[in-house]
């Protein structure tokens, strides 16, 4: 019987299968880079997808410098990094390196999405810079777009870091404005952000909606 070489389109389907399985096992995530090696020992050309789904199995994997290398593999076969090749970089970089690559965007012209802002305000909040997180919002809100449930909770977090209370609350006020779901992460990172007696009110909104700490 013949034998069948896998295509670009079997192997990228390969890739993409490893990613959906990796969740923190960097065991799979090395699986779908050995099959994105493979594909380019066999002269087979990773399209943008291809590279996105084996960045995303390296972070999602836990694998830093592998990221780093498919990043430089992806320049310098000159295929176009988009928003979501950003955003995938963002969501495991350090502060600085996350303003680089916001500033990086930028500059190719892309449009930043809530995707990315979310995880630009996730790197200030871990960082401890809550000023660098409300000049992002502040850039969202220019740009007409809508915050998510896990933004506003990475804000209030960063504000409560930042002893930005007064800022948290507002946050916390325009989550329920809009309808969004204040979820125990919220509450727990509006209880650290307030003084004793207002943070009281807050823990028995929190009983009284029946979310479990």
């Amino acid at each position: 019987s013949m034998a069948v070489e896998p295509s670009d389109i079997t192997c990228s389907a390969a890739v993409r299968a490893c990613e959906r399985g990796v969740d923190g096992d960097a065991g799979i995530a090395e699986m779908a880079l050995q099959v994105f090696a493979d594909m380019k020992q066999k002269r087979l050309l990773p399209d943008l997808l291809t590279y996105n789904t084996a960045l995303s199995a390296c972070v999602k994997g836990g694998l830093s410098l592998r990221a780093s290398e498919v990043f430089e593999d992806m320049q310098q076969k000159l295929v176009e990094p988009d928003t979501v090749t950003y955003n995938i970089l963002i969501s495991e970089k350090s502060l600085d390196n996350t303003f680089e690559l916001m500033h990086e965007i930028q500059s190719k012209a892309l449009l930043p999405d809530v995707v990315t802002y979310s995880a630009v305000i996730g790197a200030c909040e871990r960082g401890g810079r809550a000023d660098l997180a409300l000049q992002m919002l502040a850039e969202m809100q220019q740009s007409v777009l809508e915050l998510d449930v896990v933004t506003c909770n990475s804000l209030i977090s960063a504000c409560a870091k930042g002893s930005r209370a007064d800022k948290a609350s507002e946050v916390f006020t325009s989550m329920q404005a809009q309808g969004l779901e204040t979820t125990v992460i919220t509450y727990n990172a509006m209880i650290s952000a307030l003084e004793a007696e207002r943070a009281l009110e807050v823990f028995e909104d929190m009983k009284l909606r029946r979310l479990e700490q």
